[in-house]
């Protein structure tokens, strides 16, 4: 986990900075001790051999008391002693320090260090006032090598502090963060795959716990809110569907004075060969005929009933390919005797097959919609044209935005057209332009429904005064 690295490495790099700064300081403050110690030692053993010099000096001469220091120093002690004579031996005394020098002349006891060791210098009076100088020296090995072992043991130490506290925090992150958010990665990725059944168990009483009771609840709301939203679906699905049905019932009764007509010429040859027959008018070959000719009037009769009761039944939507130049075809026949009635002339333009992907009965809902509107924007008659035709065009966001090649349908009068102001609301539910009793302001709003259900849209352009197009893009066997 990427948060535990962090966390691992940001205790770390704190760890490495406080015991970093706790050795320094613990080896500066343990070899400030050390050499506060040699400089004790230098001050104790300097006076105890001053005193005994000033005393052989003064009662056995200097010659004597030049001895003692060198006596001293053959004992082989640690601390080196060496006499050096200020007045008969010049030489060495110039080759001190000028500072070294100074401090003797004025009694004060100096000290130097090089890298090998450690000098003290303690003046020597002598009993006429002559100068001489002590110089005690000590070697710095013993030091470095207490410095060296001290820096390893704090070097050591940190290291295993900082091992153990790596440890400790890939362990405890790993059981305490890791396991945990791990859980309710796999609790999210669930969720985003749809299942809302499962929960995320973290035991204990703390941020991520609390976090996973938040998700539970959040899951069991979801679950609430699904089966409202699929239950509420199905009552709009249910809706929806009655009231495409109530708009085929309402365009079948605005047909149903065409149908009338249309079944009233075969009804009137039925009955007249019917007649002739039963009173025996006719005979042999007459009879054969007129019996023809009424099972011809009855099988064209049924034809127009059946059609339009599978227009106004409600059926399931079911997508095929669909050839689009035939469905306009039997559309327009379908209505040919409602639109002679109003002086109205229907022309098919398109040749050869324009397949689609959709539903055919649904789409011959939308075709009759938009003809019988048109029918209707001509009350002094006029010419209503449905082109079929390839369109390449560019789709809207809803449909991916790209350019593409389209099947098209436009339906085109020269009618009075359709106002600016209306356009944008042409498609809401229960809008109308329509006087009382010719429109529900349905039909438009559920051709949209059932074009974009079948995967494409409609689009509309209208000039008020010169006519109006709608054009509904559907998509070809191609689109997948």
């Amino acid at each position: 986990m990427r948060i535990i690295v962090k966390f691992t490495a940001t205790l770390l790099i704190g760890t490495c900075g406080i015991l970093t700064c706790s050795a320094v300081y613990a080896w500066n403050r343990e070899m400030s001790f050390f050499e506060h110690d040699m400089r004790l030692d230098h001050m104790v053993v300097g006076d105890a051999v001053v005193a005994m010099v000033r005393k052989t000096w003064a009662e056995q001469g200097k010659e004597a008391a030049m001895r003692v220091p060198h006596a001293i120093d053959q004992g082989k002690r640690h601390l080196s002693l060496t006499w050096i004579d200020g007045d008969s031996n010049p030489d060495p005394w110039a080759a001190l320090p000028a500072t070294v020098r100074a401090g003797l002349q004025t009694g004060t006891v100096t000290e130097t260090r090089d890298a090998v060791w450690q000098h003290s210098f303690v003046p020597i009076r002598g009993p006429a006032g002559e100068l001489a100088a002590l110089e005690i020296r000590e070697p710095l090995a013993e030091e470095q090598e207490f410095g060296r072992g001290s820096l390893l043991q704090q070097v050591v130490a940190a290291a295993a502090v900082v091992a153990l506290c790596t440890l400790l925090t890939a362990v405890l992150g790993w059981l305490w963060l890791g396991r945990p958010i791990q859980s309710l990665c796999d609790g999210a990725r669930r969720i985003g795959r749809g299942d809302l059944g499962g929960s995320v168990e973290i035991a204990g009483n703390n941020e991520l716990s609390l976090l996973a009771g938040e998700m539970n609840a959040m899951c069991r709301d979801l679950a609430r809110a699904h089966d409202r939203l699929a239950s509420e679906m199905d009552r709009r699905m249910t809706v929806l569907e009655q009231l495409r049905h109530a708009d085929r019932l309402a365009t079948v009764g605005k047909l149903a004075s065409g149908i009338a007509h249309e079944l009233g010429t075969p009804l009137n040859v039925v009955w007249a060969y019917a007649n002739m027959i039963a009173r025996g008018e006719v005979t042999g070959q007459e009879v054969v005929d007129g019996a023809k000719t009424i099972a011809d009037q009855s099988a064209y009769m049924t034809a127009i009933i059946r059609q339009l009761l599978d227009f106004a039944r409600p059926r399931t939507a079911v997508r095929s390919p669909t050839d689009l130049v035939g469905l306009a075809r039997q559309t327009l026949s379908f209505l040919e005797t409602m639109a002679q009635k109003r002086s109205v002339r229907l022309g098919l333009h398109g040749s050869g097959e324009a397949l689609a992907e959709i539903d055919g009965v649904q789409v011959q809902q939308v075709l009759t919609n938009l003809v019988v509107n048109a029918i209707q924007a001509l009350p002094a008659g006029g010419q209503i044209d449905v082109v079929v035709s390839q369109r390449q065009v560019q789709a809207p966001p809803e449909r991916g935005g790209g350019d593409g090649v389209w099947q098209c349908i436009e339906v085109r009068d020269n009618g009075v057209g359709i106002q600016r102001e209306h356009l944008p609301h042409l498609f809401e539910p229960f809008f109308t332009t329509k006087g009382v009793g010719e429109g529900t302001g349905l039909g438009l709003s559920v051709s949209r429904g059932i074009v974009m259900e079948n995967g494409g849209w409609i689009a509309v352009d209208s000039t008020p005064g010169q006519g109006a197009c709608f054009a509904v893009f559907l998509p070809g066997v191609d689109h997948g």
